[in-house]
């Protein structure tokens, strides 16, 4: 199936989804402001004032956490992929011209090959560039361990910083540590630090950096539009890795039916984090 036939596709998939929400939206903004002032009561509390100062800038996590389905069209120069997620149960379905690869909450698959999608790990992949693209709403995930660092200044920009490390058998690599600066002008994150650990199962200091170039609202939100990849060197942004543009980014409530993350027949598949 073509990259662009598949966005035909892709109406029937959530038919069922935007009917669900219809039907049901007249009850859900009853209860809307009253949730509204219990979620944004409830951001200040748990989470650090730089977070939860950014959750609010980026458009707020109550806005966030009210659509089940995530999509967008991913460029990387010649490249792009369509890539639909399942907000609640964060289940992934990634496709291009070469492959098709999802993760069903238990395996990640790809079709036809590993070969074709040109990476080594299908589970470190189906997740990799949604949770770059949703933090700092994602920071807001169990088993999140945060410490607020020194304020830095770069480049004439002052930020907040917020280190985020994870408790032990969290996720795939319970061992990631990431580096959030806050811009504290703006309140919203302008690049980040981050260590990988997928593949060694072991704690590193060596770290790379993303940098989020430009930001487009969608439903409210503020998320990425442009962001750019470096080596971290001595301190400041070292060569250049890559850039990622975010076209047709779409928020629905209604979550995508289950039966679009089926793993096909014949699928390559990855059950647990690669050794």
């Amino acid at each position: 199936m073509g990259y662009f036939d598949f966005y035909k596709m892709r109406n029937l998939i959530f038919l069922t989804a935007i009917l669900f929400t219809l039907f049901s939206c007249g009850q859900q903004n009853e209860v809307k402001n009253d949730d509204t002032a219990q979620a944004e009561t409830k951001v200040a509390a748990v989470y650090p004032e730089v977070l939860s100062e950014a959750l609010e800038a980026h458009g707020g996590l109550e806005t966030w956490q009210s659509f089940g389905t995530l999509e967008y069209e991913m460029v990387s120069g010649d490249k792009s992929e369509y890539q639909l997620f399942d907000l609640k149960e964060r289940k992934s379905l990634i496709i291009s011209d070469a492959y098709k690869l999802g993760f069903d909450g238990t395996q990640a698959w790809v079709v036809p090959s590993k070969e074709a999608m040109g990476r080594n790990s299908i589970r470190f992949y189906h997740n990799l560039n949604f949770y770059f693209f949703a933090i700092p709403f994602v920071l807001t995930d169990p088993g999140i361990q945060y410490e607020e660092m020194e304020d830095v200044t770069m480049d004439n920009v002052d930020y907040k910083v917020l280190k985020i490390s994870y408790e032990a058998n969290v996720g795939d690599s319970p061992d990631d540590n990431y580096v959030c600066y806050f811009n504290k002008e703006t309140k919203m994150l302008d690049f980040i630090r981050y260590t990988v650990t997928y593949f060694s199962k072991e704690s590193s200091d060596k770290f790379n950096a993303l940098k989020y170039d430009e930001w487009q609202e969608v439903n409210g939100l503020k998320v990425p539009l442009k962001m750019s990849s470096y080596k971290w060197e001595d301190g400041q942004f070292g060569e250049i890795r890559g850039e990622k543009t975010f076209k047709n980014v779409v928020f629905s409530e209604g979550s995508p039916l289950a039966d679009v993350f089926t793993m096909p027949k014949g699928a390559e598949v990855e059950s647990t984090p690669a050794n």
